[in-house]
């Protein structure tokens, strides 16, 4: 029989062991914690991947030295003005699995979305979008509890054109910076409006690479449907010259390019592509705006009413509380406070 002293220390020692063995079991708890929040928060992020551009977005404060933003081919953008939605893909056996990054290094190409240089505007949102009307006070007597809209990115200017007719024009700029690219193709959609120019566009890379920046440029003209205002804008580039035959003849059957799902991705049954995007544009009084990123559409649409004065005495936009009105009740808030749906864009 073991003495009360070795009796002791058998229990001391066991409570040692225990102890180191919850302190071990503690470490790999916290481990697997970690681990489920950065799955968590990266499943939280929208299914949309967004194009990262290799350049830092401009200081707060400073504008952009572009119109919109500028587009590659993999991860997230940092951009001059706007964001472009695109996501990157090369390699057939990586085109049934849209967003998802390709097997091989995809090529060097850039893309930018804006709008011919005559008859631009530009809306400096520090100066015009910021959230001084949206206090506490205006909340409680607007009834603006539910109201949640921030933006997603910094945006430092909002650009417009002024077009005065039914026809309008954005621009889709491509960059090609490998000699082995000789002609490019886009393929363009919206259900909101209908492409004038034609949904198909190509162009022969060394002919016409005569900028100086080296963008080669496709013009889209396009005319509202219905009354709408607002439009999304589905675009497939297409940089392999050997698939240019079969895409055309899946298009020319009316197959469906883009899928609906969380957000619009590529039909697998197309082959050939090597990146596509969304781009959000709409009008107000008389002036055409780019919100590549639908997160930022709400603070637009904000940004603007402040800059047309479309405001009451509080400064509150006045779409806020009119969800009808003219030009704005495309909005997100508008949408979402009617109970109905409008592309993607719903609170």
């Amino acid at each position: 029989m073991k003495t009360d002293k070795e009796m002791i220390s058998d229990l001391i020692k066991r409570k040692e062991a225990y102890d180191a063995k919850r302190e071990a079991a503690n470490r790999r708890l916290k481990i697997a914690a970690a681990a489920l929040a950065v799955v968590i928060l990266t499943a939280s992020l929208p299914v949309t991947a967004f194009i990262v551009s290799n350049r830092r977005a401009n200081a707060p404060g400073t504008e952009p030295d572009t119109v919109t933003g500028e587009a590659v081919t993999t991860g997230v953008t940092e951009t001059e003005g706007t964001e472009t939605n695109a996501v990157g893909n090369t390699e057939e056996e990586s085109i049934s699995k849209p967003g998802v990054k390709p097997s091989v290094d995809p090529p060097n190409v850039r893309m930018t979305c804006g709008f011919p240089e005559d008859n631009l505007v530009s809306i400096s949102t520090e100066l015009y979008g910021s959230r001084s009307w949206l206090t506490d006070k205006v909340r409680k007597e607007y009834g603006l509890q539910d109201y949640g809209y921030r933006p997603w990115s910094k945006i430092a200017v909002c650009y417009g054109r002024e077009e005065h007719g039914d026809i309008h024009e954005f621009e889709i700029r491509v960059k090609v910076s490998e000699e082995e690219i000789q002609n490019i193709m886009i393929y363009v959609e919206s259900d909101e409006a209908e492409i004038i120019t034609g949904n198909l566009m190509k162009s022969n890379v060394p002919a016409d690479e005569a900028g100086s920046d080296g963008y080669i440029t496709f013009p889209v003209k396009y005319k509202y449907k219905d009354g709408c205002t607002l439009a999304e804008m589905r675009y497939i580039l297409f940089t392999s010259e050997k698939w240019f035959p079969e895409a055309e003849k899946f298009i020319s059957e009316s197959n469906s390019v883009f899928v609906k799902q969380f957000d619009y991705t590529v039909n697998s049954d197309l082959h050939g592509w090597s990146m596509y995007g969304i781009q959000s544009v709409f009008t107000v009084k008389d002036t055409d705006f780019i919100c590549a990123n639908s997160f930022d559409l709400q603070y637009m649409y904000e940004t603007v009413a402040v800059y047309f004065g479309d405001v009451d005495e509080n400064g509150v936009p006045l779409f806020i509380t009119d969800t009808e009105m003219p030009d704005y009740k495309e909005s997100p808030w508008c949408v979402s406070k009617r109970g109905t749906q409008f592309n993607n864009h719903s609170g």
